[in-house]
């Protein structure tokens, strides 16, 4: 109400100011008309000075109301081009204008800066409501003010029209007799302030009514009472519930779509329970090694501890004296076999015993690089009868381990690994050393290692946890049974020491089994006692539990 009442005043001082001006122009007009026709002694004039008379007073009436409406346009566009317009505007119709466009966007904009003005005092600014008012209300002010600026030239080209159809009459006018011009002029410059003067009344008495029509849209019935009142939001006990439920539900979720949708191989389990193919030792993840070779330059760690595993494991498998070759493969590059071959050659050697590693990748060697040997002769050489054995034989830096590197790339080397000298160079071979450990290409790429796994003692395949798929396990099973190969066990590489499982895995061989307790640790300098989050934990022993 007091809002309403408020834009009722601004409105009411408007016209009283248009008043307090027309007021003393009137009281001079009359004045001069009075004293002209005191002095002149004019009574009437002739049917012409009449008539022109009423032409020129129909053309100061029609100029009045658009001077008028001109004067409000103007005071319009000046509030309108603010952003922060008042929220009290006067309506075009009290002017007299009436173009209804124009008084409905004003009365829209007046009510939606009231709406603004109450919801800023009872509201924070971000509050959802108030920012769709104030955008709202932006974009009726664009329009009210085009639409403003539009009438102004409606008026000012009103107004042209009328001076110039003025002018014509005056100029009409001065052929009259002086005294009638100059009698004339006064009487229209009176009848015009007397207009305005009347019309500013009427305005002034219509403003008050409506004030006093004025009535609140909203009374109050009964006053609220903090006694009786009671919290209905937020509800705190629900929320906390929810947050619960979500922050369980979440994880859970996330933990069965990724053992739906990842075939990665993750623990041992996911081997065993698709292939009979037993495992000969667990290799623990090393995840920023500062050697190639941690069996042997740093002997206590955990990686070197696990390669002394696969060491002893190995002699359940080699049973006889004459079995002494071990070849390393794998289904794909990346999952560790050479890794795998050149630790193993290092802790056998370490052992005192005569170790030779032999590289037989010959499409992508890599041994060489591992110990700084020339790679112009090696296997490829001597199969080819180029080099004797003799001169492919080379020492390492670590005592006991000789290595034969592959040689320069050949055009067919599963030609001459399945050659009658590879036979040869086994046989002499396992005359010199007690250990030989070959280093092979990938059986899922290419075929070289399968023709001589069947003169191998003892084939370790390599599979890498979070790299292999599960599909590597059908070719395991395929190797056996339609390719024959029954000296064969899996390593799996790249285990984590410091998850739920990675400790559990060694359990069999009396070293670091924990289970969710602190036995067995400080067994190898790389341990940080980090066994993972809880999270990781639950995931991996739901996985476990399969």
């Amino acid at each position: 109400l007091e809002e309403k009442n408020y834009a009722v005043l601004n409105t009411a001082a408007f016209i009283e100011e248009q008043l307090n001006i027309v007021r003393d122009s009137l009281e001079a007009s009359e004045r001069k008309l009075m004293q002209f026709r005191l002095n002149n002694k004019v009574v009437n004039l002739e049917l012409e000075s009449k008539n022109l008379y009423e032409t020129l007073q129909q053309i100061e009436n029609s100029k009045t109301e658009y001077v008028l409406q001109k004067s409000y346009l103007e005071y319009l566009c000046s509030a309108l081009a603010r952003e922060d317009s008042d929220v009290n505007l006067i309506i075009p119709a009290v002017i007299g204008i009436t173009d209804q466009v124009l008084n409905e966007n004003t009365k829209l904009l007046s009510s939606l800066l009231v709406e603004i003005s109450r919801l800023e005092k009872n509201t924070y600014p971000s509050y959802p409501l108030l920012r769709q008012k104030k955008q709202q209300a932006e974009q009726t002010r664009k329009i009210l003010l085009d639409n403003a600026r539009n009438a102004l030239d409606v008026v000012n080209i009103k107004l042209k029209q009328l001076r110039n159809w003025e002018d014509e009459n005056v100029r009409t006018a001065r052929t009259l007799p002086v005294i009638e011009r100059e009698y004339i002029t006064l009487k229209r410059s009176y009848a015009l302030n007397d207009n305005i003067y009347n019309f500013l009344l009427q305005k002034k008495a219509e403003t008050g009514i409506l004030r006093a029509s004025n009535s609140p849209d909203a009374r109050i019935i009964d006053r609220a009472r903090t006694g009786m009142a009671e919290l209905t939001s937020p509800k705190k006990n629900f929320n906390y519930l929810m947050a619960l439920l979500i922050g369980l539900l979440i994880p859970i979720a996330f933990v069965v779509v990724r053992d739906v949708f990842d075939d990665r191989i993750q623990t041992r389990s996911d081997v065993e329970s698709r292939t009979a193919i037993p495992f000969a030792g667990l290799i623990t993840y090393v995840k920023t090694p500062q050697t190639y070779i941690p069996a042997y330059d740093r002997p206590r760690s955990s990686a070197a501890e696990s390669f002394r595993l696969l060491r002893s494991n190995l002699q359940y498998f080699l049973l006889k004296p004459s079995q002494k070759t071990v070849l390393f493969t794998s289904a794909i590059s990346g999952e560790g076999k050479t890794f795998c071959a050149v630790n193993l050659a290092a802790i056998v050697a370490f052992s005192g015993k005569k170790t030779l590693i032999m590289g037989m990748d010959l499409r992508k060697p890599r041994l060489h690089t591992l110990f700084d040997l020339s790679n112009e002769k090696g296997l490829s050489t001597y199969l080819i009868n180029e080099s004797p054995m003799e001169e492919i034989i080379s020492k390492t830096r670590i005592p006991n381990l000789d290595c034969i590197v592959s040689g320069p790339l050949p055009p067919n080397p599963a030609e001459l690994i399945e050659s009658r000298q590879m036979d040869e160079l086994l046989t002499r071979l396992k005359e010199n050393y007690d250990m030989i450990i070959i280093d092979t290409a990938p059986v899922a790429i290419v075929s070289d290692a399968l023709t001589i796994m069947q003169k191998i003692d003892m084939v370790l395949f390599v599979v890498r946890q979070n790299f292999s798929t599960r599909k590597v396990c059908e070719l395991i099973n395929d190797l056996k049974e339609q390719k024959g190969i029954d000296n064969m066990a899996l390593v799996l590489n790249a285990i984590d020491p410091k998850g739920p499982y990675g400790y559990s895995y060694q359990y069999n061989y009396g070293y670091g089994y924990t289970y969710g307790y602190s036995y067995g640790q400080g067994y190898y300098i790389d341990e940080n006692g980090n066994h993972g989050n809880f999270i990781k934990n639950l995931y991996h022993r739901i996985r476990n539990r399969k």
